[in-house]
């Protein structure tokens, strides 16, 4: 049994451990890096046997879980080692560096229920060990004014993943009213899911969802930017490029691509979402396009891509992807032929679509690393795409609690144009199978750490489903109270006519 940061394979280097049981491969992880200079509650528990499970948190939120059927034959027994390998079979000396406030042991598993009540209580009882989450503020902070007000441009942004802002005029007003009353300026409204478009289209296919609406002769998204616009609100519309909900497109996967997703490797597919997207930049007085899910979302061993890896490479790929994790030269062919694919999507988007509208702004939604041999092996390297200037803004996607600075700094480095990254907050949180807002002072934080740590990025949350009033209170007599056009590090500040 072990938990670490870290293991003893460079392509576990940045994961946080639970291992149960070696052995018996009872164990989960996740890409998650401890925060340095900050108390963490680290709490495991797990059940074996039928419906067994593993499970990390990190203070009140699971990072990781593994679902098993196994029962666990090798119990641990005799000493517990901290800050030590010196428990494992193959010691070689390991420590590390951290200061312990406590531990407890229970005799059965723990609810998420019971473990966020836990860091609650331990939280309120002794302030001093939540302060240090946001201690660092100030200290690297070179704008030292009021960060709780703004009357400079800057892109406020707020995601909304349902398609129930297309359902009806009605439904349109009374989202745009919200966000306007809480002061965003800039709308991300999902307008494909994998399963249709949320606007008439003569590329793709309607959601069935919005389908009456349109046959009705309505246009949703036309009457969305306009009333946006209105109110001094910018859209960009969201695509989920390579996910699939439905099978309306079976030209355009095989067996072997990863579940849920179409084959980027199948040329039509790409040329088919391109054309997608520049139909909406064609027919709408849109100011940006939101990449979502611009990955390969696995590694697709259909005979297809066998046989397209076989041609470009000429190299086994099943091989390969067996020997991905130990093999440099089978991992870098992998992750060319992955980036090759992406790469394409992207470039022909962007060359095309600057021609339509050169002020448009182009996003990728991600978690983005500086190092390129831990980049997962999905096609998407961002950093590259946005020095190139193939795209304007990558959204961050850190929606834990305690945001991962020291990630957006490294990824700052790395970048030509740092002020391009925006990290996307979450407003939500999840306790068990329950989502829930967040507490809003907490959204003022990460308000205050946006324009603290980086002034001239921009701020963005997900998910407008869990805006709630009491957050849009604190945001419109707070943080957003002066209202402002967005800014873009790609040179834009500006709402479409």
């Amino acid at each position: 049994m072990a938990i670490s940061q870290g293991w003893w394979e460079p392509n576990g280097e940045s994961r946080l451990y639970f291992i149960l049981s070696n052995q018996d491969h009872i164990h989960c992880s996740s890409e998650y890096s401890l925060q340095t200079n900050v108390w963490s509650m680290i709490t495991v528990t797990w059940l074996t046997g039928t419906n067994g499970f593993c499970e990390v948190y990190v203070n009140d939120e699971r990072i990781a879980r593994s679902n098993t059927d196994k029962s666990v034959h090798r119990f641990p027994a005799g000493s517990i080692f901290i800050g030590t390998d010196r428990g494992s079979t193959l010691p070689a000396g390991r420590k590390a560096q951290f200061d312990l406030f406590g531990i407890k042991l229970v005799n059965r598993p723990l609810p998420h229920d019971e473990i966020y009540s836990i860091y609650s209580k331990a939280v309120k009882s002794r302030a001093y060990l939540s302060a240090g989450r946001w201690n660092r503020l100030n200290p690297a902070s070179k704008n030292t004014g009021d960060n709780t007000q703004n009357d400079r441009p800057e892109a406020r942004v707020i995601f909304d993943e349902s398609s129930d802002w297309a359902l009806s005029r009605n439904n349109t007003d009374e989202i745009l009213g919200r966000i306007s009353a809480a002061g965003f300026n800039v709308y991300i409204p999902c307008v494909w899911h994998g399963r249709g478009t949320y606007y008439p289209t003569a590329v793709g296919h309607v959601n069935r969802r919005i389908q009456q609406r349109i046959d009705g002769g309505d246009d949703p998204l036309l009457y969305l930017v306009r009333k946006a616009h209105g109110l001094g609100i910018e859209v960009h519309p969201w695509f989920t490029v390579v996910k699939r909900e439905d099978d309306t497109y079976p030209r355009f996967y095989d067996e072997g691509t990863p579940k849920g997703a179409y084959n980027v490797h199948i040329p039509e597919f790409r040329s088919f979402v391109v054309d997608l997207m520049l139909e909406a930049a064609k027919r709408y007085a849109i100011d940006g396009i939101n990449l979502d899910y611009i990955r390969a979302m696995g590694i697709c061993l259909s005979d297809f891509c066998s046989q397209d890896y076989k041609n470009k490479y000429d190299a086994i790929l099943k091989l390969d992807y067996i020997m991905r994790a130990v093999s440099n030269s089978a991992r870098n062919r992998i992750q060319f032929w992955q980036d090759a694919a992406i790469n394409d999507i992207v470039k022909r988007l962007s060359e095309n679509i600057r021609e339509i509208n050169p002020e448009i702004t182009l996003s990728v939604d991600t978690h983005p690393v500086a190092d390129n041999s831990k980049r997962a092996l999905e096609g998407l390297d961002a950093i590259r795409i946005a020095n190139s200037g193939m795209v304007d803004v990558i959204y961050n996607m850190d929606y834990q609690k305690v945001i991962n600075i020291e990630n957006v700094t490294r990824v700052r480095r790395a970048m030509k144009q740092p002020d391009k990254l925006i990290t996307l907050f979450g407003n939500y949180e999840r306790i068990g199978k329950k989502v829930i807002p967040r507490d809003p002072l907490l959204i003022k934080k990460y308000i205050e750490l946006a324009r603290s740590r980086w002034p001239n990025s921009g701020i963005a949350f997900y998910l407008y489903s869990k805006l709630s009033d009491d957050q849009v209170k604190l945001l419109a007599s707070g943080p957003f109270k002066t209202r402002v056009l967005p800014r873009w590090e790609a040179g834009n500040s500006r709402v479409g006519e």
